[in-house]
């Protein structure tokens, strides 16, 4: 019996050691899944701060489109209100020419109301200073008549 006892001994010492090891490598197997569930949780946490910075930046990106978005409205009403301006320039210079030439055929038609009028006034006084000198001329000399004088339409003034 001694010697079943002796095996019983070497069979507990080899389930000891055996224990022993599986404890040995339940630990380590323990150390293991904490360190993945460490791993695990940061990676987690990784991904949900990626995420965030991911969301972030799209908010980002939708804003920066938004203000595109807007810059584009506001520069094609500049640019409707500045062709508008224009037209309304272009428009008023039309006006503004047009009243210029009708004034210009104003000016020309009094310059030759008054060109006419002097021509009128200057033939006026040339027959007047002709009728005039004759007269004095038919006093002076008497024994000349009208007729004579009239053949002679430039009598010496003297």
């Amino acid at each position: 019996t001694i010697d079943l006892l002796h095996d019983s001994i070497k069979n507990l010492k080899e389930e000891k050691s055996k224990l022993e090891r599986k404890i040995t490598e339940h630990s380590q197997c323990k150390v293991r899944e904490d360190s993945l569930i460490k791993q695990k949780e940061e990676s987690t946490y990784n991904f949900q701060m990626l995420e965030l910075q991911s969301k972030s930046q799209n908010e980002v990106i939708e804003l920066l489109k938004k203000q595109l978005d807007e810059q584009r409205v506001l520069h094609e009403e500049m640019k409707a209100s500045h062709r508008k301006e224009m037209a309304l320039s272009n428009e008023a210079q039309k006006n503004k020419l047009f009243e210029l030439e009708v004034e210009k055929e104003a000016l020309q038609r009094r310059m030759e109301q008054e060109q006419k009028e002097r021509f009128e006034v200057q033939e006026y006084f040339e027959k007047e200073v002709i009728a005039h000198v004759k007269e004095k001329h038919l006093l002076n000399h008497p024994q000349l008549s009208v007729e004579d004088l009239n053949s002679h339409p430039s009598p010496n003034i003297g």
